[in-house]
């Protein structure tokens, strides 16, 4: 029932919840917390809802290519 990826989300809401100073680094980790987070829930939609295995595995492979070039872009944003 808890899996790594429910964890994971647990304690990413805990550390967002918890910063209290904003500056860049907290940003940039605030950020990347998201995109870890909506990474997870995507994951988790297609592993529930897709039950094609060439389609989850693309759709997968997608959101993988889409959280690089987010956090990418949010780099480039910050620096």
């Amino acid at each position: 029932m808890f899996t790594l990826q429910w964890l994971v989300v647990r304690v990413v809401s805990l550390f967002v919840s918890l910063t209290i100073l904003i500056d860049l680094e907290m940003l940039i980790v605030i950020f990347g917390f998201l995109i870890v987070h909506i990474s997870i829930g995507l994951k988790t939609i297609i592993y529930d809802y897709i039950h094609f295995q060439k389609i989850k595995l693309i759709l997968l492979i997608l959101v993988r290519i889409s959280a690089i070039e987010i956090s990418r872009y949010t780099l480039e944003l910050f620096i």
